[in-house]
């Protein structure tokens, strides 16, 4: 399943909270679903330094580490209860690697009425930061992302509680497509190619999602860690954060975070 809207009604509206600004190309039905905070507009600003290094001289960057939790995560989490409250839904069942968790825990800690179970295997226990309270509570599960996948499901079946899908999950999408959005926004020219760092491409569906909202933007390149670059292109990068991503079971650091903009 997956959401439509009608772009001919798009209205980008003027509010601190990136939500609030796109709110014509997301899943729900009205604004007070979404809580205030949880995400930061971050900044998409030319990178001259690096790009003159990797020979691509109009590069952007867009630091998503700049986010609440430092990481792009946040999105998700802003998006993912908001649309569980539009349909009632109080308490979610979740596994993660760790910054989808750790966002969403924020998240669930905003809204006094809602309530997260995350699981997460023994390898990924140092990503998480969720609170052991009676609002989130963390089950580490011994073996990998997958068994602890493998563990939630039953405990959420068992106890008739909502599931987070994770990748096919509209809602985690229509989250993390809004870096693009912003990003474009902030761009004086248009992009050429588009440089992500990927694990399991849930954040890639979303690039795409954002980039065809608009439809001066012409093409998409992403690699899993690199990307080859046309020289004399224009290009933009952008930066996940500081956490480890994984690729199925197999955690590896494909985008570490940095802080001020050290190539510009």
């Amino acid at each position: 399943m997956e959401p439509r809207y009608t772009l001919d009604r798009l209205t980008r509206y003027e509010h601190p909270d990136p939500e609030q600004v796109y709110f014509d190309l997301l899943p729900l039905t009205a604004r007070d679903f979404l809580d205030s905070g949880v995400t930061r507009r971050t900044p998409c600003r030319p990178a001259p330094r690096l790009g003159a290094a990797i020979g691509v001289p109009n590069l952007w960057v867009k630091n998503e580490s700049q986010q609440p939790t430092r990481t792009t995560k946040d999105r998700l989490a802003a998006l993912v209860p908001a649309v569980l409250r539009q349909f009632g839904v109080k308490e979610f069942v979740v596994s993660s690697t760790g910054n989808s968790s750790t966002a969403l825990a924020r998240a669930v800690q905003m809204d006094p009425a809602m309530r997260g179970n995350f699981f997460c295997g023994e390898d990924f226990v140092r990503n998480h930061a969720v609170a052991q309270d009676e609002r989130t509570s963390l089950t580490v599960v011994a073996g990998s992302c997958v068994a602890a996948s493998a563990e939630a499901r039953p405990f959420a079946a068992a106890r008739g509680l909502h599931l987070d899908a994770g990748f096919i999950n509209w809602a985690r999408r229509g989250g993390l497509k809004l870096a693009y959005l912003e990003a474009l926004d902030a761009l004086d020219r248009t992009p050429d190619v588009v440089v992500q760092a990927v694990s399991s491409g849930m954040g890639m569906l979303a690039a795409h999602k954002g980039m065809r909202r608009l439809p001066q933007s012409q093409r998409l390149s992403v690699n899993p860690a690199t990307a080859s670059h046309r020289r004399g292109s224009t290009s933009r990068s952008i930066n996940k954060g500081s956490r480890h991503s994984s690729f199925r079971s197999s955690p590896s650091p494909v985008a570490p975070g940095w802080s001020g903009h050290p190539w510009a």
